[in-house]
């Protein structure tokens, strides 16, 4: 019959997992605004007849005792559609300030455990619009995986027939038999993992091509994991309140102005420069010194077409300067770490040294250390969204905006999303430190200064 086959938390998505504490809630959250009222019935209809095809959406993590492994991926058998697509109450429709204060407040509150882990509500507009928050604990999906699932079973057409639903996991729904498969699976991913070790030290084709690769990850390491000063403005405890800003900007736009800047410099190089501009107006308004910013650049480590869930990323860290106002100096700046960076395969690098820390005796310890404000200041991520136009059952989606929770001694998180021929920017920060709306306003003045050298049209 051969062993039951779990389907585990991986260490990454566990360690995302363990973040959640205190005021750390643990979710992002996609906000899609569509250009016509939606009927929550109605779209429980099509987020219920695509879920075949995500399964994640009807799992819910099942804790094992202290040595038995990870969590592990279970159906939910009391899974109920009707609260994970759900109505927001309100009493009138929302403007656009009452909608990101909306979206502030569920960042403050934590998705429950007990049940898959992520909820979609829907809210009514002004001027007939409605908006979705779409909430998923990030132990569940990065952005890659995220922009997977929401294709399948939110936006696009409804197809003919249901999927078909997912294979049975192999292990019945009683406890006693899930610790005994946890237990054996435990010794048999010990064993596995050792054989590979042992296979790669013995396919080395010589010893001077190890050492040359040993070099360049520890190259790399050195870069990306030292601890060393960092500006502390985002360092504090962190509060329970949230709050949000966004900017949409026109995608080719962006592209064109950061090519005119030279050829090799990115639109995410692009990104990065705009923020850490609306950083250093912040800073300066409160005549704070203007130190460099050091900025953490999640890199996706998903191969296209990879059918996977949960996370596969890692990460490069670079020192943007704040001092004047030049944001085309401060792009080239970006660039030029950023170009390295990649030559040096950095990121892969990281997420090897990573792998092997995480399987070591307090490895999870170890990791976290990764995170911590000594290494960086403030996170900026990325995320290619969908190329053409989307709908949801036939309304046209006018916005997509992609909200980050902010971490433990990190006040203030940024992530860039795009949809179509749009890029939008968010800013999640605790408020009792940030206000984002003022970073973002600074944002706009390196935009307008970025586009008019750059000679681009914005509208």
């Amino acid at each position: 019959m051969g062993r039951p086959r779990l389907d585990r938390l991986s260490a990454q998505d566990e360690h995302i997992l363990a973040l959640e504490h205190g005021a750390v809630v643990g979710h992002w959250c996609k906000v899609l605004v569509v250009d016509t009222p939606l009927d929550v019935s109605r779209l429980r209809a099509v987020i219920g007849a695509r879920l075949g095809a995500a399964p994640r959406l009807h799992q819910r993590l099942e804790f094992l005792p202290r040595g038995l492994g990870r969590p592990v991926w279970v159906e939910d058998p009391d899974f109920d559609l009707a609260w994970h697509v759900a109505p927001v109450e309100v009493s009138a429709p929302l403007d656009d300030a009452a909608l990101r204060r909306l979206v502030a407040s569920r960042m403050q509150e934590r998705l429950d455990r007990r049940r898959p882990l992520w909820r979609l509500e829907v809210a009514p507009l002004r001027d007939a619009r409605t908006a979705l928050l779409w909430r998923v604990h990030h132990c569940m999906a990065d952005g890659f995986t995220a922009m997977r699932i929401g294709s399948t079973c939110i936006w696009g057409d409804v197809p003919e027939a249901p999927p078909p639903a997912p294979p049975p996991g192999g292990v019945s729904d009683s406890r006693g038999a899930l610790l005994g498969a946890a237990a054996l699976d435990r010794c048999a991913t010990a064993a596995r993992e050792a054989r590979a070790l042992l296979r790669d030290l013995g396919a080395a084709r010589h010893w001077r091509d190890g050492v040359s690769q040993a070099r360049a990850v520890a190259s790399s390491a050195r870069r990306e994991l030292r601890a060393a000063p960092v500006a502390t403005w985002f360092d504090s405890p962190l509060g329970r309140h949230r709050a949000v800003a966004w900017r949409v900007l026109p995608l080719a736009a962006v592209h064109d102005a950061a090519k005119h800047v030279g050829p090799g410099v990115t639109l995410n190089d692009a990104m990065v420069a705009l923020v850490a501009s609306g950083v250093g107006a912040w800073l300066a308004g409160r005549g704070r010194a203007a130190q460099p910013l050091r900025v953490r650049i999640p890199v996706s480590l998903h191969a296209a077409g990879d059918a996977a869930s949960g996370n596969r990323d890692s990460f490069i860290d670079v020192d943007v300067p704040l001092d004047g106002e030049n944001v085309i100096a401060r792009l080239r700046a970006i660039n030029a770490q950023t170009t390295a960076r990649k030559a040096a395969h950095d990121a892969e690098h990281v997420d090897d040294v990573l792998r092997v820390l995480g399987a070591m005796p307090f490895g999870a310890h170890l990791v976290a250390m990764s995170d911590g404000a000594q290494h960086f200041s403030l996170c900026i991520s990325n995320v290619v969204g969908p190329r053409q136009p989307i709908a949801i059952d036939g309304a046209a989606v006018t916005a997509l905006h992609s909200v980050v929770e902010v971490a433990q001694h990190h006040d203030l998180r940024a992530s860039v999303i795009s949809c179509a021929d749009r890029l939008s920017l968010s800013l999640c920060a605790d408020s009792d430190r940030v206000d984002p709306e003022l970073v973002m306003r600074g944002v706009d003045s390196a935009w307008e200064t970025l586009s008019r050298g750059a000679g681009v049209a914005v509208s």
